[in-house]
């Protein structure tokens, strides 16, 4: 039976910003050093919207999923899910241990083709009995993009822009450039 994780929880945020502060003060047309801390911060509440809505990861970032028990098949909906790190489990004596990597294999791909799986399938060969307990079975891994795709850090730019532009106008119901390139990006599955 394939299991669709839903349960996720981040172990390590993303150290660097999808978007550098020096091209967004470049968009913003901004030559002064005096609102680098807000550029900043909107375009980290650019990259956390953008990631929330099309269940993404832009910038390299590690993160725990978790579920009831162990499954033959898992499926992964975050994305790009880069490398499958560890997967451990809580044992019947509800002791935790780790699963060898030679007991799971996934689809997993680098992108040295240019492939990168959506959703990663991890398969585990000989599923371990777990404890009663919805975090029986944690697999951490990481994901996001090393470099992003010029529609979507133009998407993030133009959040930006508008943020700063009118930091007291609301986000509002209209289709915007941003939403179009979020919905073309959307990793479905949750």
């Amino acid at each position: 039976m394939r299991k669709t994780i839903d349960t996720y929880k981040i172990v390590q945020p993303a150290r660097t910003l999808p978007v550098s502060v020096a091209d967004a003060k470049t968009h913003l047309r901004v030559t002064g050093s005096d609102h680098d801390s807000l550029i900043s911060d909107l375009i980290y509440a650019a990259a956390k919207q953008f990631e929330k809505r099309a269940n993404q990861c832009l910038s390299t970032q590690r993160w725990r999923a978790f579920c009831e028990k162990g499954y033959a098949e898992i499926e992964l909906w975050k994305y790009p899910i880069t490398s499958i790190d560890l997967i451990q489990y809580y044992n019947s004596s509800n002791v935790i241990a780790t699963l060898s990597t030679a007991d799971y294999f996934s689809n997993v791909d680098s992108g040295s083709n240019g492939y990168i799986a959506r959703p990663v399938v991890v398969v585990v060969e000989d599923v371990p009995s777990t404890y009663e307990r919805d975090d029986a079975f944690i697999i951490t891994f990481t994901a996001g993009y090393s470099i992003i795709d010029k529609d979507v850090k133009q998407a993030l730019l133009s959040w930006v822009y508008r943020k700063y532009e009118n930091p007291n106008d609301a986000v509002t119901e209209r289709i915007s450039f941003f939403d179009n390139v979020v919905g073309d990006n959307r990793s479905y599955g949750l």
